[in-house]
């Protein structure tokens, strides 16, 4: 009896025993915990933006034919060809840290973003004893602080991007290969513009100088969704999109001068606000170690703000008055390009 006992305990200990056990790696199938969702972590990811700004900034036209800008008596039949600020492709990054709740499949993290985009453009007179430059292509009356014709247009437009989110993640998990995720939390907002046109006139000591100021700052609420499809061989098909709303105020001025005086310098304030679009996707690299997981992703970006961008058309005044009080116009911010991603837990 006393050796039935003793072997059925043995029994029930080892079976236990193998029960509780997790399996060897080297007995692991090959999509065993692809995820480390059962590992509670901190993580942090870095992201080297490529992007572009496609929107333009219009500071001037050019005619085909010769006009009489100067003296308001243009050609309405004349084709105008606008001149435009296009932006360049340049550097930005993303910094998001976070911390990943094992057992209940939650997160929280805190990401910020920054961008600086720039652009320039020159365009000369084809003849400049002729009206073939318009200051804002409206057919304006040039301010009587300037005579002469207009020879040349130079413009320089540097926009600075900026903007933080503090974001809850509810992960699960539909199958082995599968992750999904909901995002929910709060977001901000802050660019800042700036826009500088100098008009050159075939009479040397005459020029007319504008400089824009826009600067935006607003907070909100962001939610979105993604999701990691592992498609074998430690590769993943990978992919987020987001929306905002965020509600803020706009700061506008414009000092517009010649030969060295200013002659105006309206000021602008009020409230506005704005959606935004973001999508990211692409391919990912994924690998789950015992201690840490690696990612590194390379694909492609597409964020916009709604009617995120106020311009103003300073440049077709009947008189003095029309300056102070000019025609607005919005545009949506859009930025699109190459995101490349790294993100280590431990």
């Amino acid at each position: 009896m006393k050796i039935f006992m003793a072997i059925s305990v043995l029994s029930t200990s080892y079976l236990l025993a193998n029960m509780n056990s997790k399996p060897s790696p080297k007995d692991r199938p090959y999509d065993y915990d692809l995820f480390s969702k059962d590992r509670e972590c901190e993580y942090i990811e870095l992201e080297g933006l490529c992007l572009k700004m496609l929107n333009n900034v219009q500071i001037g036209a050019v005619s085909s034919t010769p006009n009489n800008f100067s003296s308001g008596a243009s050609d309405p039949s004349a084709k105008l060809d606008t001149v435009n600020i296009n932006f360049l492709w340049q550097p930005g990054f993303r910094v998001t840290v976070g911390y990943f709740n094992a057992p209940k499949y939650w997160e929280v993290m805190g990401q910020y973003t920054w961008f600086q985009d720039k652009g320039n453009k020159t365009v000369t007179s084809p003849n400049a004893s002729e009206d073939y430059l318009s200051l804002g292509g409206y057919y304006p009356l040039e301010p009587a602080a300037t005579s002469g014709h207009l020879t040349k247009i130079t413009g320089y437009s540097n926009l600075y991007y900026n903007d933080a989110s503090v974001l809850a993640t509810r992960n699960w998990y539909p199958n082995a290969h599968l992750r999904m995720r909901i995002y929910g939390g709060l977001t901000s907002l802050w660019t800042h513009q700036t826009t500088n046109v100098y008009n050159t006139f075939s009479i040397a000591t005459n020029t007319l100088n504008y400089a824009y100021r826009t600067k935006y700052w607003g907070v909100g609420f962001k939610m979105g969704t993604g999701a990691d499809w592992y498609w074998g061989k430690d590769f993943y098909l990978t992919g987020k999109v987001f929306w905002s709303i965020v509600t803020g105020r706009w700061n506008t001025s414009t000092t517009v001068s010649s030969g060295g005086a200013m002659l105006y310098q309206p000021t602008d304030h009020y409230y506005l606000a704005t959606q935004n679009f973001q999508f990211i996707f692409g391919p990912s690299y994924q690998k789950s170690y015992e201690k840490q997981r690696l990612e590194i992703f390379v694909g492609y970006e597409f964020n916009t703000w709604l009617d995120a961008l106020t311009t103003y058309n300073y440049n077709a005044p009947t008189e003095a008055s029309s300056w102070t009080n000019p025609q607005s116009f919005y545009q949506d911010l859009v930025l699109t390009g190459v995101n490349i991603r790294l993100t280590l837990d431990f």
